[in-house]
């Protein structure tokens, strides 16, 4: 399990770069709470499997 210290750290450390290349990420529309709600959301393609999509 990731904690949200982890992401948070990741972020402090990418955003300069992102920032450097004229990119601000924009806060996300939607916050999934669980990974299994995240997984849910992503629309199935053709040719996906149960097993492909985890």
């Amino acid at each position: 399990m990731v904690s949200p210290r982890t992401i948070g750290n990741a972020l402090l450390d990418v955003r300069p770069l992102l920032e450097q290349d004229g990119y601000t990420p924009l806060p996300a529309p939607i916050r999934y709470r669980t990974a299994a709600a995240l997984l849910a959301a992503v629309p199935q393609q053709e040719g996906d499997t149960p097993e492909s999509t985890h």
